[in-house]
């Protein structure tokens, strides 16, 4: 196990994170500034292609049964990260010594916290598994991708629940993104594809969920 997972001062820990950031960026070939003092609402600016990007770094150790639980927003008073502050987030779980590189339009779409599966198959964070090529692409001036990669398997692991009725239908849906997915089903043709099923699956699934809370 990374030797982070060790450190058990959050604050600590938060810095030791920084740290390795730094050095995998520059690994990456990076330029990294810190800025002055702690007044900022990013943690470093990275050099790509002439432009700097503004990068806040954050850590987890706290495993779930689905996943690593990373908090995005700040829990002080200094209010929420907007995008006019920062460019993308860095999630290091350090247990499994893994990198998400996430735009700040997905990131900040969250309601506090977000669910990193390293290992599953089919989750919507997959694609910003080490992606670092989102910094070059977005400092070369490419658009960077902001929407989720579709995983058909997805409505099927939503679904598990039917066989496990303890377990949350969806580990890494928040509590404000349930009211969005009931109703968003794309219908698309294909054989033995039922949207109309799907959509009632998915809703059974979400209900018998918020009861158990």
């Amino acid at each position: 196990m990374n030797k982070g997972a060790s450190i058990r001062d959050p604050k600590q820990r938060g810095e030791w994170a920084e740290i390795c950031f730094m050095l995998r960026a520059a690994e990456e070939g990076f330029r990294v500034t810190k800025p002055w003092g702690d007044s900022a609402r990013y943690d470093f600016a990275v050099e790509s292609n002439g432009r700097f990007l503004r990068v806040q770094v954050k850590s987890s150790i706290a495993r779930t049964p689905f996943g690593y639980r990373c908090w995005i927003q700040p829990a002080r008073a200094s209010g929420p990260y907007t995008a006019e502050q920062v460019d993308f987030f860095a999630c290091y779980v350090i247990p499994k010594d893994l990198w998400y590189i996430l735009p700040a339009e997905i990131a900040l779409r969250l309601r506090g916290t977000i669910v990193l599966a390293p290992h599953g198959q089919g989750k919507k964070y997959m694609q910003y598994r080490e992606a670092w090529h989102l910094l070059r692409e977005s400092g070369a001036g490419k658009k960077v991708e902001t929407e989720f990669s579709e995983q058909p398997a997805a409505a099927d692991a939503a679904c598990a629940a039917d066989k496990e009725p303890a377990a949350p239908a969806d580990p890494e849906a928040e509590p404000g993104e349930i009211p969005a997915i009931r109703g968003t089903v794309e219908e698309r043709p294909g054989v033995g594809y039922d949207p109309d099923l799907v959509r009632r699956r998915l809703t059974a699934c979400f209900e018998r969920t918020l009861k158990q809370r």
